[in-house]
């Protein structure tokens, strides 16, 4: 849809996190080892902003460096920035994180020419 380099794609798909910056987002055998613990014994060795232990999966998902969820960005908005489209056409595109198939479905298509 767009002419973009590997970095501008990985700042779009994390939202701009630091998902390479480990003090900033977990690593997935870290998140996976998290899981398995909350759902053997109970966490005692993470714990989320407030320092309370995570004992739950959905706690897990909601941990602020769980940067496969999204949880470690500030504000829901970012600023991708602008794209040259990559070529002529008709693209269609969708916002995946909010799409309840409902009213807050935002879909929309791109119409580019020469």
């Amino acid at each position: 849809m767009f002419v973009a380099s590997r970095t501008q794609k990985l700042q779009l798909a994390f939202i701009g996190q630091g998902v390479n910056n480990p003090s900033q987002c977990i690593g997935i055998a870290a998140l996976l080892n998290m899981r398995a613990i909350a759902e053997s014994t109970g966490n005692t060795n993470y714990t989320d902003q407030g320092g309370n232990f995570m004992n739950s999966v959905d706690g897990i998902d909601r941990f602020y460096q769980n940067c496969a969820q999204l949880s470690g960005a500030r504000t829901p908005y970012f600023d991708g920035g602008l794209f040259v489209p990559g070529g002529v056409g008709t693209f269609a595109f969708m916002n995946t994180r909010v799409n309840s198939f409902g009213n807050r479905r935002m879909i929309g298509l791109m119409y580019t020419s020469a």
